[in-house]
């Protein structure tokens, strides 16, 4: 589903699987309470999820297509503490579009 607007959503991930989301994860990755417990890279392409559980390491503004409706988002991965993770989506896919659309034009 396309969301509009700029919208972070926000997953608190115990050992990557979900245990909250917000409105705007709600909407971008059609997240409800059957969701809770669900592994994250279900939902989401977690190519670097091998290096953030060797590293414990941030990850900011990875750019990523959802697992589930490949919406272009652009992901940060930061570790906190009470959850292992918490990772917040922005979706970039009408950015991506617009920038692709100027680029068009200029030619």
């Amino acid at each position: 589903p396309m969301v509009t607007g700029v919208q972070t959503c926000a997953l608190p991930i115990y050992q990557f699987e979900i245990i909250q989301f917000n409105q705007a994860a709600t909407k971008l990755l059609n997240l409800d309470n059957a969701c809770l417990g669900m592994p994250i890279d279900a939902f989401l392409n977690l190519d670097e999820l091998g290096k953030i559980r060797e590293t414990g390491k941030a990850i900011m503004g990875q750019r990523c297509k959802t697992a589930i409706y490949d919406v272009l988002v652009e992901q940060s991965v930061v570790p906190v503490p009470d959850h292992d993770y918490l990772f917040l989506l922005k979706d970039i896919s009408a950015e991506e579009e617009s920038m692709k659309a100027m680029a068009k034009m200029r030619k």
